[in-house]
């Protein structure tokens, strides 16, 4: 007979739970419905996100098309402004090569280089050269020979504009900074009534009225024109170390009574409402440092100051807004 095979079962595995079950698939349902959730969240930001960026460069691009067209208009009217002066004041010939003339396309405009000019007017004997050369000894010291102007003798004065330079005044990029020794008004030559448009004061950056206290009726009519075409100036009185010494001699006034006392004449034929405007200087360098016996006066520290700040703000100025 045939041997008896035994066969073994496997035991059954017991069935398992149908509540574990059952949390185990609603747990499972649950994490990927969260991770679905959380998939269509980060969808939706990255959808509004890209939006938002779309709207901020579509509002970029029309805040840049707005600037560019306001730039573009402001230039129009500078243009337009320019050509109206040069209509009614024509640049005169011997300052054409010194005056930064206004282009007609923008770029060209904001990259050419700038020049600035600094006009001194007064009444021949008023010590405007002597001026000019004392401000030009404000600069850096100079090898070799420096155009300064020539001392002036009884009934001499400036015949003709002349020019020096004084780019050693600029904080700021110049190509040039001229200061002008200019003929006094009121004579054949250059008459009065004239003198603003012959002299082409309008394309000055900076206008110095000189006066050594012989204020006339012509100085009057020269500083309120100068006011009324908003040409940025001020009015230095020169020779203080004269009238300091007149002031002794006449009336025993003290130094600071004489300096005084100028300074109240000048303001009352000559208001000015901003005081700073005023400055009271003496081109001999001994009473800057007092060696003459008293307190020092009549030094040029606050006038070249001030023609440095000007000079640095018109240059912000020509600076085109982004």
């Amino acid at each position: 007979p045939f041997p008896r095979l035994e066969v073994q079962t496997a035991a059954r595995a017991p069935m398992a739970n149908p509540r574990v079950v059952a949390a185990g698939v609603g747990f499972a349902a649950t994490a990927v419905a969260g991770v679905v959730a959380e998939f269509q969240r980060l969808k939706a930001e990255a959808a509004q996100a890209t939006s938002d960026l779309q709207q901020a460069q579509a509002e970029n691009q029309r805040i840049q098309r707005e600037a560019e067209a306001e730039r573009a208009r402001r230039h129009m009217e500078k243009v337009a402004d320019w050509l109206a002066l040069c209509c009614s004041y024509p640049i005169p010939q011997f300052l054409r090569p010194y005056v930064t003339q206004v282009q007609a396309d923008a770029a060209q405009d904001a990259s050419q280089a700038r020049q600035a000019n600094i006009g001194v007017v007064g009444n021949s004997g008023t010590g405007k050269s002597s001026l000019i050369r004392q401000i030009l000894r404000q600069g850096p010291a100079v090898e070799g020979e420096v155009a300064r102007p020539s001392a002036r003798f009884e009934g001499e004065g400036t015949h003709e504009p002349t020019p020096y330079d004084v780019t050693f005044f600029a904080e700021s990029d110049f190509l040039r900074i001229t200061i002008w020794d200019l003929p006094g008004q009121g004579t054949e030559n250059f008459p009065a009534k004239t003198y603003l448009r012959d002299m082409g004061l309008k394309y000055f950056d900076m206008v110095l009225v000189v006066t050594d206290g012989r204020w006339l009726e012509n100085d009057t009519t020269l500083c309120n024109a100068i006011a009324f075409g908003n040409i940025p100036h001020s009015i230095v009185r020169t020779k203080m170390d004269l009238a300091v010494a007149d002031g002794e001699a006449d009336e025993g006034l003290s130094q600071e009574e004489s300096l005084q006392r100028v300074a109240e004449v000048l303001r009352g034929v000559a208001p000015e409402p901003d005081a700073s405007k005023y400055h009271f200087v003496t081109s001999r360098p001994r009473f800057w440092e007092g060696l003459h016996g008293g307190e020092p006066f009549g030094k040029l520290d606050g006038l070249c100051s001030q023609i440095r700040s000007h000079l640095a703000e018109i240059r912000r100025d020509d600076i085109p807004p982004q």
